[in-house]
């Protein structure tokens, strides 16, 4: 695994994390405002059963979340320790020989999505007036206004690419005499 690489990959995982936190205390705050709502529509003996099958409910999704981010984890640990070796995912089949750039680029997966250059107001403006018009007018207010505190408060992603790799990116697109697929099965570019 490139530096590059390793140094993306951990700014995924922390803002990874920071939106699991913002999303936590949201959660948080609902559960609070639920758990009041129910307390004044069940009695005492109905309130206690929902609030033991919450708190299973909870441990149980809580450990299964615990496991599933350890496994990930104790994978990144071993992998930046270079204890596992990276498979090759890229497999080139044509006549044409890949510089290690564009290798790279590759190995990143057809899903990987480039940082845009800039934030694309108009399109959002418009997927959102066109959602908010089939919505009653409290709520396409409510829509509106949050889209437009997100889009005031909104800053542009730092590149998650380099020059190299996005000349890369451009010669491999303008190359009509090859094709780059996924495999049939694994994670495989080819």
């Amino acid at each position: 695994m490139s530096t590059l690489s390793k140094k993306v990959s951990f700014k995924l995982l922390n803002e990874s994390i920071g939106q699991a936190h913002k999303k936590q205390s949201y959660l948080w705050k609902s559960k609070q405002e639920l758990q009041q709502c129910l307390l004044r529509m069940l009695d005492q003996q109905q309130h206690r059963e929902m609030e033991t099958w919450i708190m299973q409910h909870e441990e149980t999704t809580y450990k299964q979340c615990k496991e599933r981010h350890q496994k990930k984890l104790d994978r990144l640990i071993l992998e930046c320790q270079g204890q596992i070796k990276q498979k090759k995912v890229v497999h080139n089949y044509s006549s044409r020989n890949l510089d290690n750039i564009e290798e790279e680029v590759l190995s990143l997966g057809l899903n990987f999505s480039i940082s845009p250059k800039s934030i694309p107001y108009t399109d959002i403006i418009a997927r959102t007036e066109s959602i908010a018009r089939s919505m009653s007018g409290l709520r396409s207010q409510d829509l509106k206004s949050r889209v437009k505190w997100c889009l005031k408060h909104a800053r542009i992603p730092q590149p998650n690419t380099t020059r190299l790799q996005r000349l890369a990116i451009r010669r491999l697109r303008n190359d009509d005499s090859i094709k780059i697929i996924t495999a049939h099965k694994g994670k495989t570019t080819v």
